[in-house]
C-alpha cells in the first residue's frame, strides 16, 4: 500500500546481524525493489479488483486430513449494487490470485494428470472450499520477481523489468472478468501472452479458460489430493520421478540423490509437446 520500502529495509538491516555480502547485496537491491513495487502498483491501477488480502491463510477440513495453504495476495472486489459493472454475472466476490516467484516455475496445466505444476490448482481449490462463498475467479497466476538487473538486449531496463513482471498462468475467457484484471486485456501489459485478435477471438498462445473448466479443474485437484493422503496414509511412497524431455523433475532438487536406490527403470518419461513453451512472438 503506502508502504515506505526504505523504513523497512532500514530496520531490518538495524535488527539483524548481516555480513558484508549480505548488506552488498540489501544495498543493491533497495532501488530495484522500489521499482519492482512501482510497477505492481500500475499494474493494480490498470483493472478494477480494488481490495486485497496478503499471506491469506486457508485451512480446509477434510476426512483424513487437514489441507493448509497460504496465498501470497489475493485481488478481489465485492459485488455491490453502487460498484460492480450491470454486466457481471451476481456473486459476491471476484478474484485474482497470485503467488510470487523469485525464480523460475512451470504453469502448464498439461502435465497435472502427474500431479505436476500443481500450486496454482490447488490456490483455486483452497479458494473454493474457504469461506467466502459464491466466488467468480478471474484469473490465477505467477508473478515472478527478478532480484536482478535484467539483460539490457534491445529494450530499456525498465521495459524489459516491466515484461519480466507481467502475470503468468490462466485467465478467465470471460472478458467482463478480465477487464477487472486489466482493462485493456486485449493487447495486456498485465498478463502474459494475453492477446484478442480484431475478430474478438483470443490468439492461440493466450492461456484462458472457462468457468466450468476452472469447476474442473478445483475438482480434479480435490481428487489428486485424495489420492495422495490415501497413499500417504498407506505409506506408499514408490520410486517413480516424472521426467519431461531431458529435465528430471522429480529429482531435480532433491537432496538425498546419492543415497536414493532410483534407476533408470523407475523414472516416468513423458514426452515434452511443441507447445509447451508457446508465447506471442513478434
Amino acid at each position: 500500500n503506502n508502504t515506505n520500502i526504505d523504513e523497512i529495509i532500514d530496520k531490518f538491516l538495524s535488527q539483524n546481524e548481516l555480513s558484508n555480502k549480505e548488506k552488498f547485496f540489501a544495498h543493491k537491491l533497495r532501488e530495484e525493489l522500489k521499482k519492482i513495487v512501482k510497477i505492481i502498483k500500475e499494474q493494480q491501477s490498470m483493472g478494477d479488483l480494488n481490495e486485497s488480502l496478503y499471506e491469506q491463510k486457508i485451512v480446509v477440513e477434510n476426512q483424513n486430513y487437514n489441507l493448509v495453504g497460504k496465498i501470497d495476495k489475493i485481488m478481489y472486489k465485492k459485488d455491490n449494487d453502487k460498484t460492480i459493472n450491470p454486466k457481471l454475472e451476481k456473486c459476491e466476490h471476484y478474484e485474482s490470485l497470485i503467488d510470487y516467484k523469485t525464480g523460475n516455475a512451470d504453469i502448464n496445466l498439461k502435465y497435472k494428470d502427474y500431479g505436476l505444476n500443481m500450486q496454482l490448482p490447488i490456490y483455486i481449490y483452497l479458494i473454493n472450499h474457504s469461506k467466502l462463498k459464491n466466488i467468480k475467479i478471474a484469473g490465477f497466476y505467477l508473478q515472478k520477481i527478478h532480484l536482478e538487473v535484467p539483460k539490457k538486449e534491445n529494450k530499456l531496463l525498465d521495459d524489459k523489468l516491466k515484461e519480466n513482471l507481467k502475470l503468468e498462468g490462466y485467465s478467465n475467457k470471460n472478458k467482463d472478468y478480465l477487464r477487472l484484471i486489466d482493462e485493456e486485456f486485449e493487447n495486456s501489459s498485465v498478463i502474459k501472452s494475453m492477446k484478442v485478435k480484431n475478430d474478438g477471438d483470443f490468439y492461440y498462445y493466450s492461456k484462458v479458460l472457462s468457468d466450468d473448466e476452472i469447476e474442473e479443474l478445483s475438482n480434479f485437484t480435490e481428487q489428486k489430493l485424495n489420492e495422495a493422503a490415501k497413499k500417504i496414509l498407506k505409506a506408499e511412497f514408490n520410486i517413480n520421478p516424472k521426467k519431461i524431455g531431458k529435465t528430471n523433475k522429480g529429482c531435480q532438487f532433491c537432496k538425498f540423490k546419492d543415497i536414493c536406490y532410483m534407476e533408470d527403470y523407475d523414472i516416468i518419461k513423458i514426452e515434452k509437446g511443441d507447445d509447451d513453451d508457446t508465447e506471442e512472438t513478434e
